[in-house]
């Protein structure tokens, strides 16, 4: 009796996850924006050559409280903050990625949440990191608010107030 109520548990839990990848296929992977997002980093990771962070953030992004940001000017801070902390590197440690449900659960629509690690290179052959943990909301696709934290304990000071920056 045990192992057949076993068996029914299984069979109903696959069956629970066979229907939950039916409906991600259905309107759009969680794959899909997760891929996105770590393109993402890429790009930031790049030289982010103009025009490079188009097809992830949309125009009037809101970081923070800071005013709404086109993709320009986001190149244009994360360059700022690259000159200040030579070799700046992003490297996702962690996301969580929560689709919209019901009308609103359109592709691209959904929320992230980011813990990564940054690192970068005061001088040569020292290295140094702190976290950033980032909560994204994607519309149609695209970064339209992101509310980040960094935690910067541990680093130099005159290098906390840079990396609050990014």
């Amino acid at each position: 009796m045990l192992v057949t109520k076993i068996l029914l548990l299984n069979l109903f839990a696959f069956n629970v996850f066979a229907l939950n990848i039916a409906r991600n296929e259905a309107c759009g992977t969680n794959m899909d924006l997760k891929a996105k997002y770590h393109a993402y980093i890429d790009t930031l990771n790049s030289d982010m050559p103009p025009g490079s962070l188009d097809q992830y953030i949309k125009d009037g992004v809101k970081f923070n409280d800071f005013k709404p940001l086109s993709p320009a000017e986001c190149i244009a801070n994360v360059k700022s903050v690259k000159a200040d902390l030579p070799g700046l590197h992003f490297a996702v440690d962690w996301l969580i990625l929560e689709k919209d449900q019901g009308s609103q659960g359109a592709q691209g629509f959904a929320n992230l949440a980011v813990r990564a690690n940054i690192s970068y290179h005061p001088e040569p052959g020292k290295e140094l990191a702190f976290w950033e943990h980032c909560f994204y909301r994607f519309e149609e696709g695209k970064i339209a608010r992101a509310k980040s934290v960094v935690d910067v304990w541990g680093l130099p000071e005159k290098d906390q107030a840079i990396a609050r920056n990014l």
